[in-house]
């Protein structure tokens, strides 16, 4: 039986060519013992701090030129509560108004299950 466009059956080929040119955006990088699966875009990281919600790494943004603080938080979904902190974190960073952040954006990047806060810097 011949496959119809945009069919999400089992057996079409769509949405593995939808995941291979999604990797393709991707990449893995150790940094420590922790590993990121981030864009492409963000270039060199660099771990600047850790603690009991994840690492923190500096990294450069080769789209907007710009360095970025890429936060990966280490088992966000393991239960209850640290589902909660995580979103009560999403919620405040939204509110930091500082002088040293000129502009920050929370990008969720669901790719392996894995969330990563991202915090565009001056």
């Amino acid at each position: 039986m011949p496959v119809q466009p945009g069919d999400t059956s089992p057996n079409s080929p769509e949405p593995s060519l939808a995941m291979s040119k999604l990797s393709a955006l991707f990449y893995t990088v150790e940094v420590g013992d922790t590993k990121f699966t981030i864009l492409k875009r963000y270039q060199n990281l660099k771990p600047i701090g850790s603690g009991a919600q994840g690492i923190v790494c500096a990294a450069y943004d080769t789209v907007t030129r710009q360095n970025v603080a890429i936060k990966k938080l280490s088992r966000p979904f393991q239960n209850v509560t640290h589902a909660k902190r995580a979103y009560r974190e999403f919620k405040l960073m939204k509110l930091v108004n500082h002088k040293n952040v000129r502009e920050h954006s929370l990008h969720f990047l669901f790719y392996s299950l894995l969330p990563y806060l991202l915090l565009v810097k001056v």
